[in-house]
C-alpha cells in the first residue's frame, strides 16, 4: 500500500514538475520504478551539472573519473535491458516487451573512491533527471521491424563521413582549378600587354622604313633631274 502510495505521489510530482533531482553518495544506487503497458517508451534524461569540474579534481588527485551508470531492469525476470554511463549529461530509451510489466531504473556511481580533501566535492553527485512514458508503438503505429537500428544509424554515418569527404575533394579541386585559370588569365594577360607592344614597334618600324624610302626615292629622283 505505501508502495504504490510512494509511486503514485512520485508520478503525480513528476507531471507538475519540469526537473527533478537527487544526490547520489558512494554506497547505494538511487531507483525509481515504473510499470509500462505493452510497447510503452520509457525515456530517461540526466544531467550531471558539476559532475566535469568535479572529476579535474580527481584527476589532480590521482582519481579515475567518475560517471553515472544508468541500469534499467525488468524486476519480473531481473533481467538487465538496458545499460549506460554518462559524465555530463545524456539519456536512454527503450520499450517494454509485448507483456509489458514493472521496471526499474537505477543510477550508481562508476567507481566509491571519493577525493581524500576536506571539502568531499564528490562525496555528494547532484543528479537531475527527468522520466518520461509514452505510447509509443502502439498509438503512432509504428512498426517495430522499420524503426531505425543503432547499426543503421553508424552505417548512415560512415556514408556521411564518406560523402563530406568527396565534396570536401570536390571543393579542393574547384579551388586547385580556380587558382589555375587565375595563373592562366595573368599570363594572358601579360601576354597580350607584349604584343600590344611588339605591334607598336612593329608600326614604328614600318613608319621609320616608309620614311626612309620617300626620303631615299625623293634624292634618286632628284639626281636623276640633274643628271639629264
Amino acid at each position: 500500500m505505501f508502495k504504490a502510495f510512494f509511486l503514485a505521489t512520485f508520478a503525480a510530482i513528476l507531471q507538475v514538475t519540469d526537473g527533478l533531482y537527487f544526490y547520489l553518495d558512494n554506497k547505494s544506487p538511487r531507483c525509481f520504478t515504473e510499470t509500462l503497458d505493452s510497447h510503452m517508451l520509457w525515456a530517461v534524461q540526466v544531467w550531471m551539472p558539476d559532475l566535469a569540474e568535479i572529476n579535474d579534481y580527481r584527476e589532480t588527485d590521482g582519481l579515475v573519473d567518475l560517471f553515472i551508470d544508468v541500469v534499467i531492469t525488468e524486476l519480473k525476470t531481473e533481467q538487465e535491458v538496458l545499460k549506460d554511463s554518462f559524465e555530463s549529461e545524456g539519456s536512454v530509451a527503450f520499450t517494454a516487451s509485448q507483456d509489458g510489466g514493472v521496471y526499474r531504473v537505477c543510477f550508481s556511481r562508476s567507481s566509491d573512491k571519493v577525493l581524500t580533501d576536506e571539502d568531499k566535492l564528490d562525496e555528494l553527485i547532484r543528479v537531475d533527471f527527468d522520466l518520461e512514458v509514452e505510447q509509443y508503438f502502439e498509438d503512432k503505429k509504428i512498426n517495430r521491424d522499420t524503426v531505425v537500428q543503432r547499426e543503421h544509424v553508424t552505417d548512415l554515418n560512415e556514408k556521411l563521413k564518406r560523402l563530406k569527404d568527396d565534396i570536401d575533394r570536390i571543393n579542393n579541386a574547384f579551388d586547385v582549378e580556380k587558382e589555375n585559370e587565375g595563373v592562366i588569365r595573368q599570363m594572358a594577360e601579360s601576354n597580350q600587354g607584349r604584343i600590344l607592344w611588339l605591334s607598336v614597334i612593329q608600326i614604328a618600324v614600318l613608319c621609320v622604313i616608309g620614311a626612309w624610302e620617300v626620303y631615299y626615292l625623293k634624292n634618286f629622283f632628284i639626281s636623276k633631274k640633274i643628271d639629264e
